[in-house]
């Protein structure tokens, strides 16, 4: 056989092996495709009580004054008073924490014309606490070192109460996703195989308002009127989706 009928032979060969590559379906990197008639997923939820253990107020120094200097300075000599009038009473400086911080031009808009009023400044104080029965004596002090605004005083959990709180929710979803699935598998005659994937949707709980914005008399009224502050229980919520193989 000559080596021209040879190369012929050759060239006849690749292109059958190109043809066959080409007709050959392609089933992706892995030779096994997942039957989802053969799965079946639920989502399970849950809803518990947990007591908070912290709390924080949310005090608001303003001054306004002709210029933005003079009106940093009364803002900054305000709320160092504040501050230290806070840590006299056991706050520590790790739970104090401004959150917020503006100067800006104040306009009067009244008669239909514009007049610049001043420059007024704004910081929001964060003072959190464990200790409930301080809530009362943080609304005073902040009051007599100059606070004009209480925009809020509420009560949560703490890292180490949230993240509790948060695996007992998720636990409890999980079962009730788990108990859905079984429910079902059973109504149509079959058991429940392997996890096939699991996702835990969503976790979250709502802070307890108990006084929500005003002015620092009004809120140091109200605190005064109250016997005693006792937060209420709040509620944490879990959602989980898991999809089961059927045996």
């Amino acid at each position: 056989m000559n080596s021209n009928v040879i190369a012929v032979i050759a060239v006849i060969g690749l292109v059958i092996a190109v043809l066959v590559l080409a007709f050959k379906p392609f089933t992706g990197p892995s030779s096994v495709v997942p039957d989802e008639r053969n799965t079946i997923s639920a989502t399970g939820n849950s809803e518990t009580k947990v007591m908070p253990d912290e709390s924080s107020v949310y005090l608001t120094v303003e001054t306004l004054k002709d210029t933005a200097d003079e009106s940093k300075t009364e803002n900054s000599i305000i709320s160092d008073r504040v501050m230290s009038s806070l840590k006299i009473i056991g706050i520590r400086d790790s739970d104090i924490e401004t959150i917020n911080y503006n100067i800006y031009p104040d306009y009067d808009w009244s008669g239909g014309k514009q007049r610049l009023k001043g420059y007024k400044t704004t910081n929001t104080i964060k003072v959190k606490t464990d200790d409930f029965s301080l809530l009362g004596k943080i609304i005073d002090v902040g009051v007599e070192s100059g606070v004009n605004r209480v925009d809020s005083i509420q009560f949560g959990l703490s890292n180490e109460r949230e993240a509790t709180a948060k695996k007992d929710a998720l636990e409890k979803a999980s079962k009730d996703a788990r108990e859905k699935a079984e429910a079902t598998a059973s109504g149509l005659g079959v058991k429940l195989g392997k996890i096939v994937s699991v996702n835990a949707q969503d976790y979250y709980y709502q802070p307890y308002r108990f006084f929500e914005g005003g002015m620092a008399m009004e809120a140091k009224a109200e605190i005064a009127a109250a016997p005693q502050i006792n937060p209420q229980e709040l509620e944490t919520r879990a959602s989980v989706s898991v999809v089961f193989e059927l045996k």
